[in-house]
């Protein structure tokens, strides 16, 4: 019971994620968003007593909280929303790793997406040649 409410919360999340998208077509958005919700590998693991639905549900949230954060615009961007977003990322990749440790490539992810953002935003140049 509880898998098929994290799963359903998931659903939640998706939903939220797909109506963010950048995409003309609300037909388009309506398909990714049944594909999803509707994806028989996902339902019947939403239905076994395993933690695998904790895992790929937290990770989802983390994955969403931290495009929040990452597709902002830098003109509009507010610290405490940031660190609202921040901290929602990573509370979800804890508690996914938590659920199972095969999520931690997630949180690897959304690491690095987050220090390349931080790179491109500030403009670092590398060089081999000390200046």
């Amino acid at each position: 019971m509880v898998n098929a409410l994290t799963g359903s919360l998931m659903a939640g999340y998706a939903f939220l994620f797909i109506r963010q998208l950048p995409v003309g077509s609300q037909l388009v958005k309506l398909i990714a968003f049944g594909l999803v919700a509707l994806n028989p590998g996902l339902v019947s693991i939403n239905i076994q007593a395993t933690n695998d639905t904790f895992a790929i549900s937290f990770s989802f949230i983390a994955v969403y909280y931290a495009y929040q954060l990452l597709v902002q615009p830098d003109e509009i961007s507010q610290p405490k929303r940031d660190w609202v977003y921040l901290g929602a990322a990573s509370l979800f990749a804890a508690l996914a790793i938590l659920s199972k440790t095969n999520a931690s490539v997630t949180a690897i992810a959304i690491l690095a997406a987050f220090v390349v953002k931080a790179i491109f935003q500030r403009r670092y140049q590398f060089s081999l040649y000390a200046a």
